[in-house]
């Protein structure tokens, strides 16, 4: 209920100045209410499929890398320690899977980002506008805006999975790797981990800056 008088106050305070630039007519408030939130769902449909493609490949390219060290990780194990290596490859196969099957099916975002559903609770009242859900062009503009906004969502959540797979996986290779010495291995599982986290965060960022 508050954010959505925030994003009330928020709307109204965006178009009323315009408006009383436009002049105190009827007529030009009314075309100021309904080209603004054109504008407006325009931008935040463009922000929100930019961010979750960028986030699909992102995810999809830290995964492979990170399945690909592992794998290389396994083999140089083998020579080590074979049962070890056996061991950890059957783990990594069936964690590897499971991830798969909650990716396909993500669920809702758990995580609560602010500046998200700040833009969900501000389509929502658009959208929810009796005068504005009379005009076809905004209604659909504002429908495409709040599916890529949800799409956008689902991609953060799979971002999150993501994460904390990759966390799990490394503390796992940790025990493995510290007590073979394979130091240099441990090393670069750490930077590709902390480098998804960071980038995840910086997706994140965009949300509050709107010059991005």
């Amino acid at each position: 209920m508050l954010q959505r008088l925030i994003a009330i106050l928020f709307f109204l305070s965006a178009v009323i100045p315009i408006c009383g630039q436009q002049g105190i007519g009827d007529d030009s408030i009314s075309q100021t209410i309904l080209s603004s939130p054109q504008k407006y769902a325009d931008a935040v449909s463009a922000k929100a499929k930019s961010i979750e493609e960028k986030l699909d490949k992102q995810s999809q390219k830290a995964l492979d890398q990170f399945k690909k060290q592992e794998e290389k990780i396994i083999r140089k194990l083998s020579k080590l320690d074979s049962s070890a290596a056996k061991q950890l490859l059957a783990t990594s196969t069936a964690r590897f899977k499971e991830l798969q099957e909650k990716l396909s099916n993500p669920g809702k975002l758990t995580q609560y980002i602010p500046q998200l559903d700040s833009l969900s609770t501000s389509l929502d009242f658009l959208q929810q506008s009796e005068m504005l859900s009379q005009v076809k062009e905004v209604k659909e503009k504002l429908s495409d805006a709040i599916a890529k906004t949800e799409a956008l969502k689902v991609q953060l959540q799979k971002a999150e999975t993501i994460k904390a797979f990759l966390k799990e996986r490394k503390e796992l290779l940790k025990q493995s790797l510290e007590k073979l010495g394979l130091v240099k291995e441990l090393k670069r599982l750490n930077k590709q981990v902390y480098y998804y986290a960071q980038q995840l965060h910086e997706y994140k960022a965009i949300l509050k800056d709107p010059k991005k």
